[in-house]
């Protein structure tokens, strides 16, 4: 539609000629007609018949302000028909539910806004209430209660709506077949392709159902890395329809995994990071290796264009990434995220880096600010050659990455490659490999003039908060990592992958400390915070012995 037709089309639906002549149309008047034959038969008829049917009238006009787009005046026809829904059943409540449903995805979509999380979530609990059978709304929900805070609804929702499909597809046989579809959830983003690294290593130690993986790839969906998904093509199957695996798009949804959360053998469900954390750290206890491992041709050509930039052959280089809003800049414009952060910050790690005979290779969209020249650093975001396969290659065959919460920190570890992690947000939900060292941005009050404790962070319902909206309605902001910090990050990392990093007893327990706290608060600590972060901040660790 053209944009001149598409501004006729609204100016008319906000019309008042609109507003009385739409009603002609039957998706308008017939849920008006049915709700006024409802009300009439109140009034001559006592008795819950005609309170049911004024209640499947109500959510009637509700499904029409849905289709028209009126949110307010859905919530208010739904809410008048909760007030008279408690004899609704079978369709007529599945009806209602798929009603909350729907409101419920909507306000869901304001990712930062709590109040309008709220509204989602009660929407959620009335249409599991109306069809409790449906695992697709308690699934929702989950999704939703990643961003409330709210870890303990979080995982219940997820297990319910798991437990839920899990039932439906074993009275379907479904189970039996031996096989798992993968969403199109694990192609949203690049970190979410990576992030197949812990759902793969969960074959191998025994802990999922299946032995045969099917993703079904529609032609016109947009993969954000095909490279790297075309790299765990030995432990998938990739099929354009679910019919080729010989399951129906409805069986195949029972027996779908995405990219939330997964079911474990002994029947609970967890979400991605505990998860992750979980499988990993037993994939480390028995010393396997990486999954992932690049072509000797990309290896090759990798190594041959980065010499043409003027690396020498034997040098090692540490690949950069960090996060500005380009990438998901329609996003970020509508809910500012806050693992963004300034690209100045990193510079003194980049010296840090060549100062000790390394060299630095810039990952990232081409819509981000370019690096300034510097020795013995490579902006690969900016050029000619970048591509899908170099950023792999370049994950794949630094040292180690330096970089901040983003999707690209997921695809190193893929290769066993350590990570170096800043201005981690949220602080309750880090990534799960052993070999990484992390800072996390500081929660700071405003109106105390003081940086939060780090269970502090939690008790005030930020601990697992991305977006700066719920830190700004609770009196809070996060404060980037310093350069300082950033740099002796970086330090750490070198003697690391060096062989010689070591940690004294008294840094051992900061993180002890450190990861007690977070444990205390239901979240799940991985790797190892920075020394120097550790030792800047110990009066938090202390403070927080204090609250225990």
């Amino acid at each position: 539609m053209s944009p001149r037709r598409a501004d006729i089309k609204r100016r008319l639906k906000e019309s008042r000629l609109w507003s009385a002549a739409k009603y002609l149309l039957p998706v308008y008047h017939r849920p008006m007609l049915g709700l006024a034959a409802a009300r009439l038969w109140t009034l001559a008829v006592s008795g819950p018949k005609p309170r049911i049917a004024l209640a499947k009238a109500w959510i009637a006009v509700a499904r029409m302000r849905v289709y028209e787009g009126d949110w307010a005046a859905a919530e208010a026809a739904c809410a008048k028909a909760q007030a008279r829904d408690a004899g609704l059943t079978g369709a007529a409540a599945a009806a209602a539910a798929a009603v909350h449903a729907t409101l419920a995805d909507a306000f869901a979509r304001e990712l930062d806004d709590p109040a309008t999380q709220r509204k989602a979530a009660r929407h959620y609990a009335a249409a599991i209430a109306l069809d409790p059978e449906n695992p697709d709304y308690c699934v929702n929900a989950f999704v939703l209660h990643r961003y409330t805070g709210d870890w303990k609804t979080m995982e219940d929702m997820l297990d319910r709506g798991l437990r839920a499909r899990r039932a439906q597809a074993s009275r379907r046989g479904l189970d039996e077949r031996g096989v798992r579809f993968l969403g199109e959830s694990w192609l949203a983003s690049v970190g979410h392709v990576g992030a197949l690294d812990y759902y793969f290593k969960m074959g191998p130690l025994g802990l999922r159902r299946g032995s045969r993986i099917v993703l079904p790839l529609r032609p016109e969906l947009r993969v954000p890395n095909r490279y790297l998904l075309d790299l765990w093509r030995p432990f998938v199957e990739i099929v354009a329809d679910p019919a080729e695996a010989g399951f129906t798009k409805e069986d195949a949804r029972l027996v779908t995994d995405e990219v939330w959360g997964v079911a474990f053998p002994d029947g609970r469900a967890r979400g991605h990071v505990p998860a992750g954390i979980g499988v990993q750290k037993e994939w480390e206890a028995q010393g396997r290796p990486p999954l992932l491992r690049l072509f000797a041709e990309d290896k090759a050509r990798g190594r041959a264009l980065l010499a043409q930039r003027g690396l020498p052959e034997n040098a090692w280089f540490v690949c950069l990434h960090v996060r500005e809003a380009g990438f998901w800049s329609r996003i970020d414009e509508k809910h500012p995220n806050a693992r963004s952060c300034e690209l100045e910050t990193f510079f003194d790690a980049v010296r840090a880096i060549t100062d000790r005979g390394g060299w630095v290779v810039r990952i990232g969209d081409a819509g981000m600010k370019p690096l300034p020249a510097m020795e013995r650093v490579i902006d690969f975001a900016h050029d000619p050659e970048k591509s899908e396969r170099m950023d792999v290659f370049l994950c794949a065959e630094s040292r180690f990455y330096l970089g901040t919460a983003s999707g690209p920190a997921n695809i190193p570890p893929c290769f066993g490659t350590p990570l170096a992690l800043t201005n981690w947000v949220p602080l309750g939900a880090p990534l799960w490999y052993g070999d990484m060292v992390w800072i996390p941005k500081l929660c700071w009050s405003r109106a105390e003039g003081r940086a939060l404790g780090f269970g502090e962070t939690f008790a005030r319902g930020l601990g697992v908060q991305e977006f700066h909206r719920p830190y700004e309605e609770r009196g809070a902001e996060l404060r980037d990592n310093t350069p300082a910090q950033i740099a002796a990050l970086a330090v750490e990392m070198i003697e690391r992958t060096g062989g010689g990093a070591s940690y004294s007893p008294d840094e051992q327990r900061r993180q002890t400390r450190f990861d007690q706290i977070l444990t205390a608060q239901g979240a799940f600590p991985a790797g190892r915070l920075g020394r120097a972060f550790l030792r800047e901040h110990e009066a938090l660790l202390e403070r927080e012995a204090l609250r225990a």
